[in-house]
């Protein structure tokens, strides 16, 4: 390295002080300068593409995490310790975004630009929590990542912080919108923090008894899918040993399956407000066990939230497909996939044996509606009803059947339960009387039906 002093003058070009003007010394060197083969004797200023590129390759550097070189003085400043945190107001929250990985946290933090990646574990967790800001913070939020979030997720939870769960597609569509074509840990975190900050989010609430009930459904789920997959394959199989296998995994999973129905019914059981919950869902005719135990585990929003969110929640709201004059078909989209499975079977067994739901889905079979669309409309209104009955503590209860009944919570629905249980006897009286005639026109005579009949009465 060699001091050379050198002119700047108006001309933008740096020379030996021919000119006249101010003389300034610059550190330059002989082999590196900005024009080779010049022995670093002429320095001359770079030009503006040179510039931009350098820039460039400072930020390029930045966001690889390594150390940024440049021929331009001062043209690749970092941000030191003292201007950290500088432009952001006094007591303006922040929000902290967390991309999870299976090893690792990449954590993000706005407004301030920190940065910062810590170990998923315990250790890591506690590091995570005691590296966050001091100040007030609004929201930290995380993608749903198959599971891999869950410890982490308890830890922030602990610590009394607000956690948001994001659904990966919209923060997909949100990168996109934004511009933000590449993609790695640090960017997620960056545009998670962003996200939480400029979108509405929902607060997740940890239920350690729904989140054990959802773990076991899941895990109930997944061996019924096996054992619709081994069923298919052993169909097919002609070796008699090859038969014989498949045959015992069958045993075991329908083994498996009975044990995780035992252990479904002991955890709603154990837990009074589920069990009622149960109760309520189950009295409407079509509801078995395997879709209450669904609905619990995987909605425990069933009952909080409208109509039209719980549908849309679920993906069985009908979406507009419109441009000016054009009207395209109205279809569903999203939502939990599992709770929706779910219920395509216990749609169609009420089809059969729900008066009230086998009325509806008739009048939009007779008005040209598909059957797909019929039986997803009769989904729907399923799960608008439960959602209702639950809201209002109210069982199942219809003209056409005295085995499911209101529960009275007024007067108005104590009368209505009397005039349900006034027709229901009306019917059994009615069903005697026909029995007797039979039993007369059999015996022609007085049978002793007849008599027990008398003596009731």
């Amino acid at each position: 390295m060699q001091s050379v002093s050198v002119c700047q003058c108006a001309s933008g070009n740096s020379h030996d002080g021919q000119c006249g003007g101010p003389i300034t010394d610059r550190l330059v060197c002989r082999d590196r300068s900005i024009l080779r083969g010049d022995g670093g004797s002429v320095t001359s200023g770079p030009p503006p593409w040179l510039e931009a590129r350098a820039r460039l390759g400072c930020q390029t550097a930045g966001e690889l995490g390594a150390p940024a070189i440049s021929s331009i003085p001062n043209g690749c400043q970092g941000t030191s310790p003292h201007q950290q945190g500088r432009g952001t107001k006094v007591g303006e929250p922040y929000n902290v975004g967390i991309d999870v990985s299976i090893d690792r946290l990449d954590v993000a933090i706005r407004p301030g630009g920190r940065a910062f990646c810590v170990t998923n574990e315990a250790a890591g967790w506690a590091e995570l929590v005691a590296r966050l800001p001091r100040g007030t913070i609004a929201a930290i939020g995380l993608e749903a990542s198959g599971g891999y979030e869950r410890g982490v997720v308890r830890a922030l939870l602990a610590a009394g912080l607000s956690v948001r769960r994001i659904n990966p597609n919209k923060l997909r569509q949100f990168a996109r919108a934004a511009g933000a074509l590449a993609k790695n840990d640090r960017i997620d975190a960056r545009l998670i923090a962003d996200y939480v900050t400029v979108m509405p989010t929902r607060v997740v609430e940890r239920n350690p008894d729904v989140e054990r009930l959802a773990e076991t459904v899941t895990m109930r789920r997944q061996l019924c899918d096996e054992h619709i997959a081994v069923e298919s394959q052993a169909s097919h199989l002609e070796d008699a040993l090859l038969q014989r296998m498949a045959k015992r995994r069958l045993i075991r999973i329908k083994a498996d399956i009975a044990l995780l129905n035992k252990r479904l019914a002991e955890l709603v059981a154990a837990q009074p407000e589920l069990a009622g919950r149960f109760r309520l869902l189950c009295s409407m005719p079509g509801v078995g066990a395997t879709l209450a135990y669904t609905l619990l585990a995987l909605l425990p929003e069933l009952g909080q939230i409208g109509r039209k969110q719980i549908a849309a929640l679920v993906g069985l709201a009908p979406y507009d497909f419109d441009s000016g004059r054009f009207r395209g078909q109205r279809h569903i989209y999203g939502g939990r996939i599992g709770v929706r499975n779910t219920l395509y079977m216990p749609a169609l067994a009420a089809i059969r044996f729900n008066p009230a739901l086998r009325a509806f889905h008739r009048r939009l079979v007779g008005v040209g509606k598909k059957p797909k669309v019929a039986i997803v409309a009769v989904m729907r209104k399923m799960l608008t009803t439960l959602n209702a009955m639950l809201r209002d503590g109210n069982s199942w209860t219809d003209e056409h059947s005295d085995r499911h009944t209101v529960r009275p919570s007024d007067g108005s629905s104590a009368q209505r339960a009397g005039r349900v249980k006034a027709a229901g006897a009306h019917r059994a009286v009615a069903r005697s009387a026909s029995l007797c005639v039979g039993h007369v026109r059999q015996f022609g005579g007085e049978s002793p039906l007849c008599n027990l009949m008398e003596v009731k009465h």
